[in-house]
This record gives C-alpha cells, structure tokens and sequence, in this order.
C-alpha cells in the first residue's frame, strides 16, 4: 500500500451559491418495469427505484448494470432529476468545498483530480493504480465524501 503525506485541507466557503432548478415533468411511454423503475427513480430517488427493484425479489446491483434511463444509469438518472422533479428546494443552497493540496507529489494530486473528474479518469492519468490514501482514507471513500458538493480546487499559495 502506498502511503501519501497528502495532507488536503478542507474549507467550507461561508458563502453559499443559488442555484435554480429546472421544473421537469415526466411522463412515461409505456408501462414496463423498466420505465417503473426510471420514473421512480426521477420522482423520489434512487432509495425508491432500490425498494421497487427489491420488491420484486431482483437484484438491485445486477439490474442496475443493464438498464439505463434515457441513456443514464439509474444513479446518474435519480441524481439529475429526483429534487426538481419533486418540486423541492427550487432555490437550493450549495456549499462550496476547497480543496487545497499541501504538497506538489503525485498521490496529492491524483486525490485531487479524483474528486473532481472521477476516480477511474485520474488513476489514468497519472498512471497510478496502486492504493493511495487521501487524507487517512482510501481514495474511494475520499472522493465519495464529496461526490454531492460543489468543489473548488485551490492551490496552496492563495
């Protein structure tokens, strides 16, 4: 295993930004379990599109990986649509991360770029497909822990 010094530090901007949903309204084509699925998804979540999925005594994780919404995975399909299509938070506050690496070597930057362009793309980029842990935590955890916020990379100096 591959030990970084990464030290990250982690600012919450005090500020938050608006930002405004699009109203979306859905309607489904026609009536099998698949648009079931996707439409639950945009409409109360992927928690929701999981139940109705289990409910049928299928599994969730295999299912998942043969069906896509609209040319989305269910995930990608729940993330985009499931808040404004419910008409929640038309005007949602987010909160900005910065992300600052302490140090200039390759595991700092390969957590950074993770966060930001996906874990698989920064692994190819810098060629490093070792175990690197960010801030104490496997590289997957990290960039799962801002997968719903918006980041800001920043370098140290400012």
């Amino acid at each position: 295993m591959k030990l970084s010094s990464l030290a990250l530090t982690v600012t919450i901007a005090l500020s938050s930004t608006q930002t405004f949903a699009k109203e979306v309204v859905f309607k489904t084509v026609n009536n099998d379990f698949a648009t079931q699925v996707c439409y639950a998804a945009a409409t109360q979540g992927l928690s929701a599109a999981k139940a109705l999925v289990a409910k049928n005594e299928i599994n969730y994780s295999a299912y998942a990986q043969s069906v896509t919404c609209n040319g989305s995975s269910i995930r990608q399909f729940a993330k985009a649509y499931s808040k404004s299509s419910l008409g929640e938070n038309k005007l949602q506050k987010t909160e900005k991360v910065a992300l600052v690496a302490k140090d200039a070597n390759l595991a700092s930057q390969l957590c950074l770029d993770a966060v930001v362009n996906g874990e698989d793309a920064a692994r190819a980029k810098f060629n490093m497909y070792d175990s690197v842990l960010c801030n104490s935590q496997y590289l997957s955890a990290f960039v799962r822990k801002f997968r719903d916020q918006e980041v800001v990379l920043s370098s140290s100096e400012d």
